[in-house]
């Protein structure tokens, strides 16, 4: 059962989303969706795809992304009704991973989880109105169902794990993550696999991309398949021939249990609005936050798997298929990683330092002024962000979204 502790986290976690969405500063990323919500709201039309993928990816196939974005609205024609809807996947994504992990972790390790998850920068920011923001709620979804699988055989969990792996497919291409580390626990046989409800879930996720299909055969999709130039040099298995990219995903892997935030709450945070100078003084501050967190992180990510080597159960070889599965993925894509092509990993990359942390003589020596310490500098990279940073304006509102 949650406690008062669990609740407050939770409490707190909402309430630092919701002023990112008050806040919000919207771009391309956020109008397109939105223009999307208001074209069904006004004329009922659904388009067949989701956002431009960029270079010469097109399109993503599917219209679930702009099914998600406009049913809210067409129940509360409000900017505010697609992102409330967000923090609402959001509240169920952690319910769905706390049913999980209350199998294998104790409440000290599901109380530093749960603070992870909903104050860090990482997810408290992520509710905005654009595609990376309902990831979240497919890993959760992903998480759940292979557990479910992993204990017996089941048409229902089969199922939803299928159209799961489909429909996230809709929403962004890092979705081969997730694809790949179910194909890692069917190839280790760690699943009970129903394979009517496997031929079931996937006629199901053909049939909702027979719009997109006849669009892309009458060539009526803005961007078609090779039809952007290519940028930066992109080609299949980049990341493996270069190195870097995959070295980057692993470097996000620990970085996302850390205060060592994405650049655009740290590099573009403003504080000119209190003094000029404080601008520079905080970028240094929480650069060293940053690299101070990033480096326990690290440390006890190494000491999760060194004890790991001895054990077989279900969320040791969860971490290791995402891990593997990231490391693929980002080795044959043909662009570097940024933060948002791996975020779908975020759930689980948070799980070997809440684990381990409780563990550590340091921790339970100072516990009291390190819950002190992570929860208030949390506050305060969200509030300062929240405030002036590159997508987000103290003076701005969510409702000045423009229909084209």
């Amino acid at each position: 059962m949650m406690n008062a502790k669990f609740l407050f986290l939770i409490g707190a976690g909402l309430l630092l989303s919701f002023g990112y969405i008050l806040t919000l500063v919207p771009n391309n990323d956020h109008t397109q969706l939105f223009d999307r919500a208001v074209l069904f709201y006004q004329q009922g039309k659904l388009l067949s795809y989701g956002v431009h993928a960029g270079g010469s990816l097109g399109v993503v196939p599917g219209p679930l992304i702009g099914i998600l974005s406009a049913l809210p609205y067409w129940l509360y024609p409000h900017p505010y009704s697609p992102m409330i809807f967000i923090l609402l996947l959001h509240i169920a994504s952690y319910f769905l991973i706390h049913r999980v992990l209350q199998n294998f972790l104790s409440e000290k390790s599901l109380l530093i989880y749960c603070a992870m998850f909903w104050l860090l920068p990482w997810r408290a920011s992520e509710v905005v109105l654009w595609n990376i923001s309902y990831l979240f709620f497919f890993s959760a979804v992903h998480l759940y169902t292979g557990y479910r699988c992993s204990q017996k055989k089941s048409f229902l969990f089969t199922f939803l794990h299928v159209i799961n792996l489909g429909f996230v497919f809709q929403i962004h291409y890092s979705a081969m993550i997730l694809l790949l580390a179910s194909l890692y626990f069917v190839f280790k046989r760690k699943v009970h696999i129903h394979w009517p409800a496997v031929i079931t879930g996937f006629l199901l996720v053909c049939a909702s991309l027979i719009p997109f299909i006849l669009d892309y055969y009458h060539q009526q999709l803005p961007y078609q398949l090779g039809s952007a130039p290519e940028k930066e040099n992109r080609y299949f298995m980049r990341g493996l021939i270069t190195v870097f990219p995959v070295l980057k995903s692993l470097l996000y892997w620990i970085r996302f249990a850390s205060l060592y935030t994405s650049r655009s709450i740290i590099q573009y945070t403003d504080l000119s609005w209190l003094h000029e100078s404080l601008t520079l003084y905080w970028k240094w501050f929480a650069l060293f936050l940053g690299v101070l967190t990033t480096g326990i992180s690290a440390y006890l990510n190494f000491l999760f798997f060194k004890a790991a080597k001895k054990e077989n159960h279900f969320l040791k070889s969860y971490l290791v298929s995402l891990i593997l599965a990231m490391l693929i993925a980002t080795g044959i894509s043909p662009m570097t990683s940024t933060h948002w092509h791996v975020l779908i990993i975020f759930h689980a990359a948070l799980l070997p330092v809440a684990i381990q942390l409780p563990q550590q003589q340091l921790y339970l020596k100072y516990k009291k002024a390190i819950h002190i310490s992570f929860i208030s500098f949390c506050v305060l990279i969200n509030l300062l962000a929240i405030m002036k940073s590159e997508n987000h304006h103290f003076l701005s509102h969510s409702t000045e979204f423009k229909s084209e």
